[in-house]
C-alpha cells in the first residue's frame, strides 16, 4: 500500500511541479525542458484521444441500441476527435519523437480521415459498401492510438524516474 501512495505521489508531484520537472530533471539530460513540455503534452494527448474513441464507441451503441437522434452527437464528436488527431501531429513534432512515433502519429491522421471518407463514400449509389469498412477502420485506429501509447510511455517512465531522482536529490540536500 506505502509504495502505491508513493507512486501517486511521484505522479502528482511530476504534475503539480511541472515547472520544477522541466527546469531540473533535465541536467544531464540532452533533451530540453521545452521538448519534455510537448513529450508529456503528446502523452496525456494520445489517452485522451483513446478515451475519445471510446466514448465516440459509446456513441454509436447509444444511436443503434437506444434512439438514432444520438447520431447527431456522434457526428459532432467525430469533428473534435478529428481536430484532436492534429494536434497530436503538431505535439509530436514540437516533441522531437522518434521516426516511429511520427508515423504513428501520421497513421491516426490518415485514419481519421479515412473514417470520414468512408461515410461519405457510402452516400454514393455504388459505393454504400464503404459504410462496412467505417468500424473496421475504427477498430485500426484504437488500435493504432493504443500502441502507440504504450510505446510512448516508455517516455513517461523515463521523465518520472528522473524527477524521483531529482527530488530525492533535492531532499538530501
Amino acid at each position: 500500500m506505502r509504495d502505491r501512495l508513493c507512486n501517486l505521489q511521484k505522479l502528482f508531484g511530476v504534475l503539480i511541479n511541472m515547472k520544477y520537472v522541466s527546469n531540473h530533471a533535465t541536467k544531464g539530460s540532452s533533451i530540453s525542458p521545452v521538448v519534455r513540455w510537448f513529450r508529456i503534452l503528446f502523452l496525456i494527448g494520445i489517452w485522451l484521444f483513446i478515451a475519445c474513441l471510446l466514448i465516440q464507441v459509446f456513441l454509436a451503441g447509444m444511436a443503434v441500441f437506444i434512439s438514432p437522434s444520438w447520431w447527431a452527437m456522434h457526428i459532432m464528436f467525430a469533428h473534435i476527435i478529428g481536430f484532436l488527431a492534429l494536434i497530436l501531429l503538431a505535439v509530436v513534432f514540437l516533441g522531437r519523437f522518434q521516426q516511429k512515433v511520427l508515423a504513428s502519429a501520421g497513421m491516426i491522421v490518415f485514419l481519421v480521415l479515412m473514417q470520414g471518407i468512408t461515410i461519405h463514400l457510402s452516400h454514393i449509389p455504388n459505393l454504400s459498401l464503404t459504410a462496412a469498412f467505417h468500424p473496421v477502420n475504427a477498430l485500426l485506429l484504437f488500435w493504432v492510438a493504443t500502441s502507440t501509447a504504450w510505446k510512448t510511455s516508455k517516455t513517461w517512465r523515463i521523465i518520472t524516474s528522473q524527477t524521483s531522482a531529482v527530488q530525492d536529490q533535492a531532499h538530501s540536500t
